[in-house]
């Protein structure tokens, strides 16, 4: 019986966004400070910056980051039925019982190793990510809190901005 390697590691990649340095995201400026800051050209609102294109950078931002983390996740799961399919046969493959593991070659052998160890450094990985994750989710919770606060203060504005232009118009009407 020849030993097949498990799809899961075959094909699996690192996102891009996850290997990506932190000190290199903020080059051009903050995303959703308007056109050529980093963030422009995300659609009208992006486009023309301030608190609400921050806001909609930092929805999209949490977004992916939470979709990333179903993947994670997913794959998590994926690797843990793997290990139990896989401690499972090997109990009930083992030497004692007469199975297949006492005949299989010293390549067979030196390959479940490898694949052994890439799995516990897959996880590694993956609890690298899933700190990371925490770690982006804090950070957009911050800019959050920090849109609503702007949001609260352009709306107090708004209301000084009507009551001087009143007042304007009060004083346009009844010069002195």
């Amino acid at each position: 019986m020849a030993f097949k390697f498990p799809r899961v590691f075959l094909r699996f990649r690192l996102p891009n966004s996850l290997i990506q340095s932190q000190s290199s995201r903020g080059i051009l400026g903050d995303a959703g400070s308007g056109v050529g800051g980093g963030g422009g050209t995300g659609g009208s609102i992006r486009d023309a910056g301030g608190s609400f294109g921050k806001y909609a950078t930092v929805k999209e931002e949490e977004y992916f980051l939470r979709k990333q983390r179903e993947q994670l996740l997913n794959l998590k799961k994926k690797l843990e039925v793997d290990r139990n399919k896989m401690v499972e046969s090997q109990q009930n493959e083992g030497p004692e019982s007469g199975g297949t593991l006492s005949k299989i070659g010293e390549d067979e052998k030196l390959c479940i190793e490898t694949l052994m160890k890439d799995r516990v450094f897959l996880l590694q990985k993956l609890e690298e990510y899933e700190e990371q994750v925490k770690y982006h989710q804090k950070e957009i919770q911050r800019d959050l809190d920090t849109v609503e606060k702007n949001v609260e203060i352009i709306s107090q504005y708004k209301e000084v901005i009507g009551l001087l232009k009143s007042m304007l118009e009060i004083s346009k009407q009844f010069p002195e």
